[in-house]
């Protein structure tokens, strides 16, 4: 099971970055389009396979995975706005808290990580 919310996890991330590299390069670029889309939470597709895996993950997996999942998607989500921060793709502003917090995130699940 650990294996299977895992994969669900890793095409979450996959399709989250299909979307994000599909949707227009101007200000009106929207994060939240990117990764939770337009419909409403329980018709989107992305979202109901997010919280399989979630769900699936936080049962069955031990929690060192999890932040290693965590220090995975905040390496991604990172470099994935650092690049709209640096193209000045959407508000500047959201891309740098983004940044600032994925760059925290991943630094408390890589400690966790290595450390332990």
């Amino acid at each position: 099971m650990v294996i299977l919310g895992i994969s669900l996890y890793i095409f979450w991330l996959l399709l989250v970055i299909v979307k994000f590299s599909a949707l227009p390069r101007d200000r009106s670029f929207s994060y939240q389009q990117a990764f939770f889309g337009t419909l409403l939470w329980y018709k989107n597709f992305r979202n109901l396979l997010l919280l399989c895996a979630l769900f699936t993950l936080f049962i069955f997996a031990p929690l060192k995975v999890i932040y290693l999942l965590f220090l995975i998607s905040s390496v991604l989500i990172f470099f994935m706005a650092a690049r709209n921060f640096r193209y000045l793709i959407a508000n500047p502003w959201v891309s740098l808290a983004l940044c600032t917090v994925s760059l925290v995130t991943g630094i408390f699940a890589g400690l966790f990580v290595f450390r332990t």
